[in-house]
C-alpha cells in the first residue's frame, strides 16, 4: 500500500476564556526578560490590562504570550479569567515552534525618524534604555548650522563682551556656560565650572605650529587673538599661544574622558594611548595641498583607533576661493556630534577651553549635551552667542547672573 497523505484542516482561530493559573509556559521558549523588562511589562499590564491576547494550543500550552502570562502570575493574578486565542485543531510540534518564533520575530521594524518624535521620557517609561535612546537620537545626523560665522565676525559685535564675563545660555532642557577667560587660568576654570565636574574634555588647543603663517601672499599686519583687528581675505589672526610649544598637562585631570585635537603635534607630552581618532577630511579625488589631509585626536580611552570621514576643506577652501573663515582650526559640527554620540551620553557636561567659533557648543545643543567653555577673545564670544541664538531663537542668555535685555 502507498503512503497515506494526511490533509490538515486549515487553521482558524477564535477566542475562549481560560484561568491564568491553568496556562502552561512553553518549555524551551527562547524569549527571556531581564529584571527591568519584567517590571516594565508588569507596569504596562497594571495600567492597560491584557490587550494583546495570549495564543495557546488545545492543551493550554502557551505559544505566544509567555512573558505576559508570567507577569500576570507574578502580579498575583493567577485566579483571573482572561481571553486567549485558540486554534480549531491540534497544532503539530513544527507548527507550534514556527509560530512561537514568528510571533516574536515577524513584527516589523521601527521607523526611527517617527520614533524620534515621541517624548523621550515616555520612551524611557515604556522600556527603552538610555543607551538605546542615545543611539536612536544620534541616527538623525546633525548637520552644520546655517549661521554665517564670517559675516558675524566682520560686523560690529552684536554682544558687548569683556574679559571675565560669564554667560549662561539656556534652552528648554540645557544650560551651557561661556566664560570670556583664559583656558590656563585655574581661577577662570573654577569660576566656569562653579563646583561641577566635567564628564569629558573635548577641545582643540593651540598646537604650537603657528598655523596662520602658512598662508600665501605679501606682508600683512596681524593682530593677536584678543586684539581688535580682523585680517584681510586669505589670512587669519594668529591664535595666541600657537607660536609656543603646547603643554596639555593641565587638561588631563579635568574630566574622566579626554579627547584632544591636534595631539600629534604634542604627543611627546601625553601618556601613551592606543585610542586615537583620525578625522579624514580630504575630499575624494582632491589634489594634494599644503594642509593636512587628516587630523589626529589623542584620547585617554581604551578602544581601537577610529576613523571619522567628514569632508571639510578648511584652509584649502579659503585659499582657493578667497573666503576667510573666522577661526583657522574651526571644526565641523557634524564631526563633533558624531564624536559626542560615540563617547558621551545625553546630559553629560562637555568642557571645551578653546571654544573658538563655538562649534562644540552647537554640537552639544544638537545632541543633548551641556557645554562649558572658555574663549579668551571677546569678539569670538560675541560670535558664539549670536550663533547659539541663530540655532535656537528661544534660548535665554544671562550675563554674570543677570538676564540680558532682549538677549542683547
Amino acid at each position: 500500500m502507498g503512503r497515506r497523505t494526511i490533509i490538515m484542516k486549515k487553521l482558524k482561530w477564535h477566542n475562549e476564556e481560560r484561568k491564568v493559573s491553568e496556562l502552561v509556559l512553553y518549555e524551551g521558549n527562547p524569549r527571556k526578560m531581564n529584571e527591568k523588562q519584567a517590571k516594565d511589562l508588569m507596569r504596562s499590564l497594571s495600567k492597560f490590562n491584557v490587550v494583546e491576547l495570549p495564543v495557546v494550543d488545545q492543551n493550554n500550552r502557551i505559544i505566544a504570550g509567555n512573558m505576559r502570562v508570567t507577569a500576570l502570575k507574578t502580579l498575583g493574578r493567577g485566579n483571573e479569567v482572561i481571553e486567549v486565542r485558540v486554534p480549531n485543531r491540534d497544532l503539530t510540534e513544527a507548527e507550534a515552534r514556527e509560530y512561537l518564533l514568528r510571533s516574536n520575530k515577524n513584527t516589523g521594524s521601527w521607523d526611527m525618524d517617527e520614533l524620534c518624535n515621541f517624548d523621550e521620557d515616555l520612551l524611557l517609561d515604556v522600556g527603552w534604555g538610555s543607551e538605546e535612546l542615545d543611539f536612536l537620537f544620534q541616527l538623525n545626523d546633525k548637520q552644520e548650522d546655517d549661521f554665517n560665522i564670517d559675516a558675524a565676525a566682520e560686523r560690529e559685535p552684536k554682544f558687548k563682551v569683556e574679559r571675565g564675563d560669564l554667560f549662561e545660555i539656556s534652552s528648554e532642557n540645557l544650560t551651557h556656560r561661556l566664560l570670556c577667560g583664559d583656558a590656563i587660568c585655574k581661577e577662570d576654570i573654577e569660576r566656569l565650572m562653579g563646583g561641577e565636574k566635567a564628564d569629558m574634555v573635548l577641545t582643540d588647543p593651540p598646537y604650537g605650529i603657528n598655523i596662520v603663517k602658512v598662508g600665501r601672499g605679501g606682508k600683512t599686519k596681524f593682530g593677536k587673538v584678543g586684539g581688535d583687528k580682523w585680517v584681510n581675505a586669505n589670512y587669519y589672526r594668529p591664535i595666541e599661544g600657537d607660536d609656543k610649544e603646547f603643554d596639555p598637562a593641565f587638561l588631563l585631570n579635568l574630566a574622566e574622558k579626554i579627547i584632544l585635537f591636534g595631539a600629534n603635534y604634542y604627543a611627546n607630552r601625553l601618556p601613551k594611548s592606543g585610542g586615537w581618532i583620525c578625522w579624514d577630511k580630504k575630499p575624494e579625488g582632491a589634489r594634494r595641498n599644503n594642509f593636512a589631509d587628516c587630523e589626529l585626536c589623542w584620547t585617554n580611552l581604551d578602544f581601537p583607533p577610529r576613523i571619522y570621514r567628514c569632508v571639510w576643506q578648511g584652509l584649502l577652501k579659503e585659499g582657493e576661493q578667497g573666503i576667510k573663515r573666522v577661526h583657522p582650526t574651526q571644526k565641523p559640527v557634524k564631526l563633533l556630534s558624531e564624536i559626542l554620540n560615540d563617547f558621551s551620553k545625553k546630559d553629560d557636561i562637555i568642557l571645551d577651553l578653546f571654544l573658538g567659533s563655538g562649534s562644540t557648543m552647537v554640537a552639544c545643543e544638537q545632541t543633548g549635551r551641556v557645554c562649558y567653555g572658555t574663549e579668551m577673545d571677546a569678539n569670538y564670544c560675541s560670535v558664539i552667542l549670536e550663533r547659539m541664538l541663530n540655532l535656537n531663537p528661544n534660548i535665554e542668555i544671562k550675563k554674570n547672573g543677570e538676564p540680558l535685555q532682549n538677549n542683547h
